[in-house]
């Protein structure tokens, strides 16, 4: 499998801040970005990252390294926020529609589910499956199979503490992985 990972957000692009707690959403999406493409090499697979360090792509970009890389699968790492400040749980969004996405995301889904089962996965089940679905440009234009998960709510105090912790870097990272290694059949 030819994978491509995609930390969100970047440079002067901090995407959601949560200044009490000390935590951008680039910083958390590249540090498991790298941690989820290390577990992907680990286990065989090949592919790319869509950056390595603190810099800011935009989206044709994004979509350009992955369409010129012929890849697998795209799946692009990012974390949430709400008004809400209650508002936690995972998510995996795909394209509208019955796509190829659906089975990666059902797969990095449940991963996700199985390994954090006090999480609840924020789920869209007016299709009744377990992605939700919109037009975000990073999976409209992706020519291959293209998922985008949010681990969590920055905007959750309890929920940045957790997501910045190591321990739930590496775990997101192996499900993420394992989800994809069981959406490849390997």
């Amino acid at each position: 499998m030819r994978v491509i990972v995609d930390p969100g957000h970047g440079g002067h692009d901090p995407g959601a801040v949560n200044l009490a707690v000390g935590v951008q959403e680039k910083a958390l999406n590249l540090q498991i970005a790298i941690t989820l493409y290390r577990r992907l090499l680990d286990a065989g697979h090949s592919g790319r990252m869509t950056r390595t360090d603190d810099r800011f792509l935009v989206l044709s970009d994004r979509v350009a390294i992955a369409n010129r890389q012929h890849p697998d699968a795209f799946v692009s790492i990012h974390c949430n926020a709400a008004a809400n400040k209650d508002a936690f749980g995972m998510e995996v969004w795909t394209s509208p529609g019955k796509t190829r996405s659906d089975a990666l995301a059902t797969a990095i889904g449940e991963a996700l589910a199985a390994t954090f089962p006090a999480v609840p996965m924020r789920r869209d089940d007016s299709d009744f499956d377990l992605d939700k679905e919109g037009r975000l440009y990073v999976l409209t234009q992706t020519a291959c199979p293209a998922v985008l998960v949010e681990c969590g709510f920055v905007s959750n105090d309890a929920e940045a503490v957790r997501l910045k912790d190591p321990v739930t870097i590496r775990n997101l990272a192996l499900a993420i992985s394992t989800g994809i290694s069981t959406w490849a059949g390997k």
